[in-house]
């Protein structure tokens, strides 16, 4: 994880159909916001369901990865406006998944594993068991950006 903080040049805000979500459920397809610009010759890449508030010209704080040769955004700062572009409650809610798919995983795996119910029971606890691992991990990553950009004081820079 890393820390870049610059200037916003090139701005391009795009709204386009999340692949991810179907619309089968609400009857409505849901649009993300891409936002691609550059900070000290890096392009950075961010993308969620909120609005991004980034202006050309903006002093912004960036925390991400590098993916596919761009600096992929988890989280940002803009320190001229002095807003914030991150799930609030996501890292928190993340977490409390985290323990409840491991929690069901657990009593689906060990709880239902009779031997007349066959191995479907212990093949969805262990299905649900590395979900559990990866959506704490996703948990975890959210909280440190949170952290890290909450360090950072918008007079100072």
């Amino acid at each position: 994880m890393e820390l870049v903080i610059g200037v916003a040049e090139g701005v391009k805000v795009r709204e386009v159909r999340d692949a991810n979500h179907s619309a089968l459920h609400s009857g409505v397809p849901r649009y993300k916001k891409i936002c691609v610009f550059y900070i000290t010759g890096r392009l950075v890449t961010i993308d969620g369901d909120m609005p991004i508030i980034i202006n050309e010209g903006d002093r912004l704080a960036v925390v991400g990865g590098y993916q596919n040769g761009s600096f992929f955004a988890y989280g940002y700062r803009n320190l001229t406006l002095d807003e914030w572009g991150y799930g609030r409650h996501l890292p928190n809610f993340l977490f409390l998944l985290a323990i409840i798919l491991v929690l069901v995983g657990g009593l689906v795996a060990f709880g239902f594993a009779f031997p007349y119910l066959g191995a479907l029971p212990k093949l969805i606890g262990f299905v649900l068991l590395p979900l559990s691992v990866l959506v704490g991990y996703i948990g975890f990553r959210a909280r440190k950006v949170v952290r890290i950009l909450e360090k950072i004081d918008p007079r100072l820079s």
